[in-house]
């Protein structure tokens, strides 16, 4: 049983949820997103840093409406102002827990892939290269309300955080 359902709103981009709060938006299975830091922590000299490299954002979701649009952005290298990741609790209310931002994304790659073995259909997995992120948690307390526990922001144009 799944732990968390998954949200994309990109662009003008229609996926097929049907669920309150994401109509239309890419339910997706999977996501993975990072950042690098390079230390160089050597014998004397202390431990430097240098400068972020921001991963792609890897998603999977199971082939939609969405997916010939995700194709021919990443084929067109077509700018899309803005995109959010939701993550919900599973059941119930679906209570977001994590939301992440992007502004000006590109679809920086795409592949579709399935096998004829079980019952699932072909998987779209894409990654989402971006200028600016901002990852934003929501606590839950003991009577289920959620409130902001902090919103954090990078953008990789000017380096600056915040």
């Amino acid at each position: 049983m799944a732990q968390f359902d998954a949200y994309l709103k990109l662009g003008d981009i229609k996926g097929e949820s049907q669920k309150e709060g994401h109509k239309d938006e890419i339910e997706l299975q999977s996501v993975s997103l990072g950042a690098v830091q390079a230390g160089t922590a050597q014998h004397g000299t202390g431990l430097g840093s240098g400068k972020v490299a921001l991963q792609d954002i890897h998603c999977t979701a199971l082939v939609d409406k969405a997916t010939p649009f995700l194709f021919l952005y990443c084929c067109n290298g077509k700018h899309i102002s803005d995109g959010t990741i939701t993550l919900c609790k599973a059941g119930g209310k679906q209570e977001k827990f994590l939301e992440v931002t992007l502004k000006d994304v590109l679809i920086s790659s795409f592949k579709i892939a399935g096998s004829q073995q079980g019952d699932v259909v072909p998987t779209c997995q894409f990654g989402l290269n971006f200028v600016e992120m901002s990852i934003e948690y929501f606590a839950q307390d003991s009577s289920g309300k959620t409130t902001s526990a902090g919103k954090k922001t990078f953008n990789a144009g000017t380096l600056k955080a915040s």
